[in-house]
């Protein structure tokens, strides 16, 4: 927490496969005041920007895939 400046805000991923998706869902959210959304994240740090994608148990490499594009585009380091 030292190293967290004050004001920091975090942008939470969520990613799951469902077996009542035929394709891929996803929604991204801003919301308008941060907001401590309780366990998600390992330190307690308010929550801007979600993205949610949902899809079908048999593509979690497209998944993973969208995933990497994601952090690439918010500068956040690989998940693998």
């Amino acid at each position: 927490m030292r190293k967290i400046p004050p004001g920091a805000e975090t942008s939470n991923i969520l990613v799951g496969e469902v077996d009542f998706l035929e394709k891929t869902l996803s929604a991204f959210i801003r919301l308008n005041h941060a907001a401590a959304l309780g366990n998600i994240t390992e330190v307690p740090v308010p929550t801007r920007f979600l993205f949610i994608l949902l899809g079908p148990i048999v593509s979690i490499l497209r998944i993973m895939s969208a995933c990497s594009e994601l952090n690439e585009g918010l500068g956040i380091s690989p998940l693998i």
